[in-house]
């Protein structure tokens, strides 16, 4: 017996997407390529046509701009948006979540942060160096009434604290912050404020606003804390009052910007 692979003269492919299987990780794709085979013995052309379908998956591929009973998935777009709002004057809303920026980094709750019908209001406080060995708490630096710079898919507030940026990156799978300290000695020395430096880390406090949420779970100190988004997010309290809770949020990673 003899096996021969015939040669291709050429081919001819397309895609298209069946946008009825999307979900919000999920799109499915069909490639049809149409071929011509020549018989190396006879010389006769025939032609083929080759079908195959391909799974494309990731988080945040899609988001519903449908209803829950009446779903109509589009794909997501890392794009920034300006608004009608003066309180909140830019906005993503083109994703599996949906953030609001507001007018200013030092306003109340300045960011929006909506999965499905639940809402997160949250927004820095100050920069502080915390005592791990005496649990203490020391504020270094309080914010500054800055206005916000879209740069593609990032807002950022410069000089949100004196010689350090805020900088919010919105992409499909998943929402950061990052704080830029723009040189060295901004910050000063922790034994400035009574604090070791062998027992200092250095931490961000963030007011969280937890008055929309109905349901609630205890805290290690076995404090009734709010649910939803809060739940398994690392969120150390500081303290809670009037429905507003202080608390850094952990994990958090800390490098050098090699840009600069």
């Amino acid at each position: 017996m003899m096996i021969l692979t015939l040669p291709a003269l050429g081919s001819i492919g397309s895609w298209q997407e069946n946008e009825s299987l999307r979900d919000s990780q999920t799109r499915v794709w069909k490639s049809t390529k149409v071929q011509e085979v020549k018989n190396p013995f006879t010389g006769e052309i025939s032609v083929n046509t080759v079908t195959h379908q391909y799974y494309e998956k990731a988080d945040g591929l899609n988001y519903n701009a449908g209803t829950k009973d009446k779903p109509k998935w589009l794909p997501s777009v890392e794009t920034i948006n300006p608004t009608d709002d003066p309180y909140f004057p830019y906005q993503a809303n083109q994703g599996p979540y949906q953030v609001r920026f507001g007018a200013s980094i030092n306003q109340t709750t300045p960011i929006e942060y909506t999965v499905g019908e639940e809402t997160l209001r949250l927004g820095l406080k100050y920069m502080a160096y915390y005592d791990k060995k005496k649990g203490t708490l020391k504020p270094i630096k309080t914010l500054n009434h800055v206005n916000p710079v879209v740069d593609g898919n990032k807002v950022i507030y410069r000089d949100a604290f004196s010689g350090i940026d805020v900088e919010y990156v919105y992409q499909k799978g998943v929402f950061q912050q990052n704080i830029k300290i723009n040189s060295k000695g901004i910050l000063g020395n922790p034994e400035t404020y009574g604090i070791s430096t062998d027992n200092a880390y250095l931490v961000a406090v963030t007011e969280i606003d937890t008055t929309d949420f109905s349901t609630e779970f205890e805290n290690t100190q076995g404090e009734k804390m709010a649910q939803g988004l809060l739940k398994g997010e690392g969120c150390d309290i500081l303290f809670k009052k009037k429905g507003n809770l202080l608390c850094t949020l952990a994990p958090s990673l800390a490098y050098a910007d090699t840009e600069n």
